[in-house]
């Protein structure tokens, strides 16, 4: 069998490791190879890198994540009736463990760390795997049918995703996002509901009646439970609502749930603390890559906040931002692409425009005063500067450590 693999960062890698293990010939496509000791060790094993598929050969596509559907290698992959499939998908077809699968616009990583933290102070084997950052069929390689395997879906994912090999499901919440890849919210929202079609026969999807009105066209409300009666009665968010009720089905008791919930360290990059300097907080929640999320952000300060944000749009409104309290915001310094489009559709609070991260975070070090917060919490992707969010994040604290040094020679 030979395989073509669009794209080969993280997720197109592992599928090609896989896959040559397997005996398949594989070719691997890219519009941007870089210098990557992976794909060199793979060509060594086998992945043979081509500008142009020959496509009488090819009986199977895998679509990496981050390759847009319309991309038209993948058009024509269709116009000939091969198919195209995700990693995850690939993955799903080879795997007979315990899956749960976490998608929405926020909170997904926390959701599935946390949940894989309960489960594994419960005394049971569990992973986190998927979007979190490790690609699904690299477990292939160490495959333990006991193990629970709990997969953070990304829309991108979900898209070439059909086989219902998911044992419970979640839906956090829905708000825009990826609307430089999706016609509009609803295309987006259906993508997302595609995740109660991979589930087992007769298992549960937890949501809020939010999410469901949002989706209802594409949802059946047979097997969907709401969470928002949870939410009420133990004062839970979403995140923690939904990694209950997950682990509840896997026999997680009360007791159990609260005592690990308690000593869950959130993920890096999400509203983590970085440094205090001269009464001055810092947090990177570079994790915040649309707009929504920097109001959650937001939210949670208890202090008056410098916002740092910027970097790639998604076609995605800023607007939002007007309603934050003016006496929570003081100032919003924004930087990358989506700058200017920041100060323009922002006009309750200041926007300053900079050129970069370094620049934002040095500026808003002039503003602060001693109580106050500097918050890096973008709201957009990061591609036009980083590699990742974790690039940028780690860049964040970096500068702040930068800055506490050059302090110090004062």
């Amino acid at each position: 069998m030979k395989t073509l693999i669009i794209g080969l960062k993280r997720s197109g890698q592992s599928a090609a490791k896989f896959l040559l293990k397997k005996g398949h010939e594989v070719i691997g496509f890219d519009d941007h190879i870089e210098i990557d000791p992976a794909l060199d060790i793979l060509q060594k094993e086998g992945l043979s890198l081509i500008q142009k598929p020959s496509w009488k050969e090819v009986d199977q596509v895998i679509l990496s994540p981050g390759v847009f559907p319309m991309h038209p290698l993948v058009q024509e992959a269709k116009r000939r009736k091969i198919e195209v499939i995700g990693e995850v998908e690939l993955a799903l077809r080879y795997l007979n463990n315990s899956i749960l699968g976490i998608t929405g616009t926020n909170g997904k990583t926390t959701t599935t760390e946390l949940t894989t933290f309960v489960l594994q102070c419960a005394q049971k084997k569990a992973i986190a795997l998927g979007n979190i950052g490790r690609p699904m069929t690299s477990y292939l390689e160490v495959l333990d049918p006991q193990e629970i395997l709990v997969v953070e879906l990304s829309s991108f994912q979900l898209e070439t995703m059909t086989t219902r090999g998911l044992d419970g499901g979640a839906i956090i919440n829905l708000f825009p996002d990826h609307m430089d890849r999706y016609r509009d919210f609803s295309e987006y929202v259906q993508t997302k509901c595609r995740v109660q079609h991979c589930l087992k026969k007769d298992k549960k999807l937890y949501m809020t009646l939010d999410g469901f009105r949002k989706g209802r066209k594409f949802l059946s409300e047979k097997d969907i439970i709401f969470i928002d009666e949870l939410e009420k009665k133990e004062n839970m968010n979403e995140n923690r609502a939904i990694a209950y009720s997950l682990c509840r089905d896997f026999g997680v008791s009360d007791d159990v749930f609260f005592e690990a919930a308690k000593n869950f360290i959130p993920p890096k990059h999400r509203l983590t603390f970085v440094a205090s300097l001269k009464g001055i907080n810092f947090i990177n929640d570079s994790k915040a890559t649309n707009p929504i999320s920097t109001c959650f952000a937001i939210k949670n300060m208890s202090s008056p906040t410098l916002l740092l944000a910027g970097g790639l749009d998604k076609n995605l409104p800023f607007g939002v931002w007007n309603d934050f309290p003016s006496d929570k915001v003081k100032r919003i310094i924004a930087f990358g692409k989506s700058a200017q489009k920041i100060q323009k559709e922002v006009k309750e609070i200041e926007v300053e425009v900079v050129s970069s991260l370094r620049d934002a975070t040095y500026k808003a070090w002039q503003y602060a005063k001693k109580g106050d917060t500097i918050l890096l919490s973008p709201g957009c992707a990061s591609f036009d500067s980083y590699k990742n969010y974790e690039h940028r994040g780690d860049d964040f604290v970096q500068i702040v450590q930068d800055l506490e040094e050059g302090e110090k020679d004062l």
